[in-house]
């Protein structure tokens, strides 16, 4: 569920592990894609993202992490110190912690992550700013509102789907984002909850 993306060892890894967080490591990335799987990523800054060929490294990474996968929990972390010029990347992550941070701040942290993970509330404002972006109008995205809570007083998104393609004209761009949402890992969590799958 959880992915530590860093060119040197992460020095929490195992006893992460040890706390029962599903957490995989990687010392970098060969493609945006390797982050499907995961609905947390652990970035560091410095070292990573050398594919993207970016001077801003992980701090590029993790945009362009966010702009595939916007439902995808980001927590950016570094030992060193960075000039204003990544503020903007660093604003995009959801979270920003000194690698060197006690283990007890990466539970927590992790923690506040997994709930966000399958949190409807938190998940809709994800979607709700990601259609907005694409270009629909604000009418539109409040008829989706509602089929959305719907969907989640039903405890069931099998519909919401096709319900949001059959009740609201859609550009191509919108109903990527529908699409890609109702792919994301967030929403197979959300049903998993729902069913009482995940604590």
């Amino acid at each position: 569920m959880a992915l530590v993306i860093d060119d040197e060892k992460f020095t929490f890894l195992e006893a992460l592990q040890k706390h029962k967080f599903a957490i995989d490591y990687k010392p970098d990335l060969q493609t945006i894609n390797e982050l499907e799987p995961y609905e947390i990523v652990l970035c560091d800054i410095r070292g990573v993202g050398k594919f993207l060929a970016s001077k801003f490294e992980g701090a590029h990474l993790i945009r362009e992490a966010k702009k595939f996968y916007p439902s995808k929990q980001i927590i950016a972390f570094t030992a060193s110190a960075f000039d204003a010029s990544y503020k903007d990347y660093f604003d995009v992550a959801d979270d920003y912690v000194r690698k060197d941070t006690s283990l007890d701040v990466w539970i927590a942290l992790l923690d506040e992550r997994v709930k966000k993970c399958v949190d409807p509330i938190h998940q809709w404002h994800i979607l709700r700013e990601s259609l907005l972006k694409a270009g629909m109008e604000t009418i539109d995205v409040a008829r989706i509102e509602k089929l959305y809570v719907d969907a989640v007083k039903k405890k069931d998104f099998n519909a919401f789907e096709n319900l949001v393609r059959t009740k609201v004209k859609l550009s191509s761009n919108v109903l990527d984002v529908v699409t890609k949402f109702m792919a994301s890992l967030a929403v197979k969590l959300m049903t998993k909850a729902f069913t009482g799958g995940v604590a």
